[in-house]
């Protein structure tokens, strides 16, 4: 009996064309990181920045509208994939980690 000749499960094989479609998703969800955390990290500089300083009300409410708005951009780039697996477990009267990460960015 040869080691190669053996009668187990068929290993799935890619189709013509697959590498070039997981490379770019690949590519996506690098980028997708990079913008959030790009965003993120902007974010949280100017808020420490307009809470340890003197500001005009109408300027501060500006600012925290356009943090508001880098924080929902933010959540749909790197969290709106926990979403759904959070919302299967919770259907099931389950809690999971996606929960308590999705808890966290929430609150």
């Amino acid at each position: 009996m040869d080691c190669c000749d053996t009668d187990g499960p068929d290993v799935p094989t890619r189709e013509k064309g697959d590498e070039h479609r997981d490379e770019a998703a690949d590519h996506w969800d690098w980028m997708r990181i990079a913008i959030g955390a790009f965003l993120g990290g902007n974010s949280m500089i100017v808020g420490l920045a307009i809470n340890t300083s003197a500001m005009p009300a109408n300027e501060r409410l500006f600012v925290e509208i356009a943090l508001l708005g880098a924080a929902i951009v933010v959540f749909e780039l790197l969290g709106r994939r926990l979403l759904e697996p959070v919302w299967e477990a919770l259907s099931e009267g389950r809690i999971t980690f996606e929960f308590l990460f999705l808890a966290g960015i929430v609150g």
